[in-house]
């Protein structure tokens, strides 16, 4: 399975948007369905977009869930979808938002499935659903804010019928060299090295040295530079020194 992250490359955020006549339906895969969220999803919302590599840890997942949907549970009521297999377990979720600072758009937010349930035709019903559920509100058009470090995601909604709106040219080259997909031919490829960051790619091999069993790592460069390891053991924050050369040198554990 590719990953669906992938820390390493050059960051950019990017915002597609998609013109809501005559969206196709498509159906969930076999012993698959829809439900709205329920009071107490808030820990199954965490649990999916966790499993999807959204978060280091539940405490960074709570604090989104307070900054975009702290409350607005009911709205969620009839805005967030929640995919479940057939034991009725939530393995995905993706929500039908909006955004005060533009009134025109509906905003596609939060779209994530479990790692395990990852390449089985659930993302384009799910993705097509929640715009079904924006155009039901009158919306015309939808956006999805996205970035170059989830570009699997991005070659989703392009293939669910999402075209460039907002981002920089390099964010955009970065993603047609990656998938060459026929809605960026307009914009030139990267060689490989160029598309990923090199102060990442030194922090990567810093941690996985350090840390062998560490499954995901973040960094943090505005305010107190530091590090968040996961490992199966759980989450860890670290310090981080400038290197004279550039980029970071791991430094004690801050907790």
């Amino acid at each position: 399975m590719r990953e669906n992250v992938c820390k390493t490359l050059k960051y950019y955020d990017l915002i597609l948007y998609h013109n809501l006549m005559n969206l196709p339906a498509y159906s969930l895969p076999e012993g698959y369905s829809f439900r709205f969220y329920q009071p107490g999803d808030e820990e199954n919302w965490l649990q999916i977009e966790a499993s999807a590599r959204e978060f280091l840890c539940p405490e960074e997942g709570r604090e989104a869930w307070q900054r975009y949907y702290g409350g607005k549970e009911e709205k969620l009521k009839s805005r967030m979808l929640f995919v479940i297999d057939a034991k009725g377990n939530p393995v995905a979720t993706a929500t039908a938002f909006d955004d005060q600072k533009d009134e025109a758009a509906g905003w596609l937010h939060w779209v994530a499935v479990r790692r395990e349930h990852q390449g089985k035709g659930i993302s384009k019903p799910l993705v097509y659903k929640a715009l079904q559920i924006l155009k039901e509100m009158g919306y015309p058009y939808a956006c999805v804010p996205t970035q170059t470090t989830t570009w699997l995601a991005v070659k989703v909604y392009l293939d669910c019928g999402f075209i460039p709106w907002k981002g920089e040219t390099e964010g955009w080259r970065i993603i047609r060299t990656l998938t060459n997909h026929p809605k960026l031919q307009e914009y030139s490829l990267f060689t490989e090295q160029e598309i990923y960051d090199p102060v990442m790619l030194d922090m990567e091999k810093q941690v996985y040295t350090l840390f062998p069993d560490a499954v995901d790592f973040s960094i943090w460069t505005e305010g107190r530079l530091r590090a968040g390891i996961k490992t199966k053991a759980g989450t860890q924050y670290y310090s981080m020194m400038p290197k004279e050369e550039g980029g970071y040198l791991l430094g004690e554990c801050i907790l």
